[in-house]
C-alpha cells in the first residue's frame, strides 16, 4: 500500500470556467461532485497514452520526455489496489481508497458514453475507482500530508509514515479497517505541520532563555530566519527551523551562522545563530554561541511545560505516549 496526495487544480479548456475565471471554482466543484457520486478520482494528460506498469523508459517514449522530470507520469502508472490518495477541495481533507486502476483503459467512454467529452474537457482522463471519506479539516490530517500539499507537481508519493494515513482513515471511518501499530516518537513529527514544529522551537527558546519573540519581526518575507528573540539584555536569538528530511546539505549550518554574523555587524547586536534541523544533520561546524536544537530537548519541554503547547500538539503528543 502506498500513499499518495493529489493537487485538485484541472486546466479546464472549456473557455467560461477556464482558470482564472469566476466560474472555475463553481467547475471543479461540479467536477468534484460527479467523482463522490460516481465513486472514481482522476487526473489529466489526455494526449499521453500512460498504463499502469509502465517502465520510465516506457514512460518516457510514451510522453516525449526524454529528459526532466516524470514524476507525475510515474505515479499514475504506479498507483493500483488499495492506495491510498489525498485529496484538498473547499479547505476539506479526503482519502480515497483505489480499487483498481483504469489508466489506459476506454472506462471513461465505457462508463460516461458521449459524456466523456465532458471530463476531458475539464482535464480529466486518467482515472482511477474506488471509495471517498471525507477526514475533514487540518485538525484530522497528519502534518507530513498538510506539509506536501502545496509542493511537487500533481501526483506526489508520501514515502514517510504511511500509517498515519491509515490511522486517518480508522478515525474518521470510525472503524478497524487497518492493523495500526503503536505510535513512535519519529511518528510524533510527521503528525505534525511546519508550522507547529516552529511553534514548538519558538515557546523552548523563549522559556529555555528567557526571551521574547518581536512580532514585527514575523512579517518579514526574505530573512533567512523564522523570526527574531530578544532577551531583556539586549540579545537577539535568530532561529532556522527545518522539517523533513532537510539538512546540513541543503542548508549548511556553516552559511547560516555567516549570515547571522553579517546581521550582528550591521546592527552591533549581540547576535546568536539558532538551528533546529528535524533529521538532526548538523554536519561538523561548530562555533561560539551556536544553539542546535535536537529532538530530546524539545520532547522534554513539551512534557515539563504543556501550559505553553497548543491543544492540537499535545493530542499528537499523547498518541505516541498511549504505547
Amino acid at each position: 500500500m502506498a500513499v499518495y496526495r493529489m493537487k485538485f487544480a484541472p486546466d479546464v479548456i472549456v473557455a467560461e470556467c477556464a482558470k482564472g475565471t469566476e466560474l472555475y471554482d463553481l467547475c471543479r466543484a461540479e467536477i468534484f461532485e460527479k467523482f463522490i457520486q460516481h465513486g472514481f478520482i482522476g487526473t489529466g494528460w489526455a494526449e499521453v497514452p500512460l498504463r499502469q506498469g509502465m517502465s520510465d523508459e516506457e514512460i518516457r517514449e510514451a510522453s516525449g520526455t526524454p529528459k526532466g522530470t516524470i514524476e507525475n507520469f510515474k505515479n499514475i502508472c504506479a498507483i493500483g489496489k488499495d492506495d491510498l490518495i489525498w485529496i484538498i477541495h473547499n479547505s476539506k481533507y479526503y482519502l480515497f481508497k483505489v480499487s483498481e486502476s483504469k489508466v489506459g483503459t476506454n472506462w471513461l467512454k465505457d462508463t460516461f458514453g458521449n459524456d466523456e467529452k465532458w471530463f476531458l474537457d475539464r482535464d480529466i482522463a486518467k482515472c482511477f475507482t474506488g471509495e471517498w471519506l471525507e477526514i475533514g479539516n487540518e485538525v484530522n490530517v497528519p502534518g507530513i500530508v498538510i506539509n506536501n500539499m502545496g509542493i511537487g507537481g500533481t501526483l506526489r508519493e508520501l514515502k514517510r509514515a504511511p500509517w498515519l494515513s491509515e490511522m486517518a482513515w480508522n478515525n474518521a471511518s470510525h472503524t478497524k479497517v487497518y492493523d495500526i501499530h503503536p505510535l513512535s516518537e519519529d511518528d510524533f513529527w510527521d503528525l505534525l505541520t511546519d508550522r507547529q514544529v516552529e511553534g514548538i522551537v519558538m515557546s523552548y527558546l523563549q522559556v529555555t532563555y528567557d526571551c521574547i519573540v518581536n512580532t514585527e519581526s514575523l512579517k518579514h518575507s526574505t530573512a533567512v530566519y523564522e523570526c527574531e528573540l530578544i532577551t531583556k539584555n539586549g540579545v537577539h536569538y535568530y532561529p532556522q527551523v527545518k522539517t523533513g528530511a532537510s539538512g546540513n546539505k541543503e542548508f549548511p549550518v556553516v552559511n547560516y551562522c555567516a549570515e547571522i554574523r553579517k546581521i550582528a555587524k550591521e546592527t552591533s547586536f549581540a547576535s546568536v545563530p539558532v538551528v533546529f534541523y528535524e533529521n538532526e544533520d548538523y554536519g561538523d561546524y561548530e562555533e561560539k554561541g551556536l544553539v542546535k536544537i535536537y529532538r530530546r530537548d524539545l520532547m522534554k519541554f513539551i512534557q515539563n511545560n504543556k501550559n505553553y503547547i497548543s491543544k492540537s500538539v499535545l493530542q499528537a503528543y499523547e498518541q505516541i505516549k498511549q504505547k
